[in-house]
């Protein structure tokens, strides 16, 4: 379930709750999970846009009972070279906490790139 208001002509809001289970690539297992963000998007210029988003979710391996939380932010700045071609820098900061230790950590990530639209 998404709800999107346009603020603006040039910022939008999004709130997103998802649920969903899926199949583990380590474990015979499903991971049954929800998640709710929020999103903005607003153009600052022409060509230039911001994007943000913030997000929360929990989830189990429902055979072996193991319980996630993850939690996270990422930011990215798109400049518009042609209506088909964007440079874009980006960063993601993720957390997840579990009652396993081992499966706890933080991530984060930067990314500088081009992207096409065919």
């Amino acid at each position: 379930i998404t709800l999107t208001d346009e603020v603006r002509e040039n910022t939008r809001y999004s709130w997103t709750i998802q649920k969903q289970q899926t199949t583990s690539a380590w474990v015979s297992d499903v991971f049954d999970q929800w998640r709710t963000s929020l999103d903005v998007n607003h153009r600052i210029y022409n060509r230039l846009g911001l994007h943000a988003s913030l997000f929360y979710g929990e989830g189990e391996y429902t055979r072996v009972n193991v319980k996630d939380k993850f939690t996270g932010m990422n930011g990215r700045l798109d400049y518009e070279i042609t209506p088909r071609i964007a440079a874009f820098l980006a960063h993601t900061y993720s957390n997840t906490s579990s009652d396993l230790s081992s499966r706890e950590y933080a991530r984060n990530i930067t990314m500088l790139g081009v992207r096409g639209r065919f």
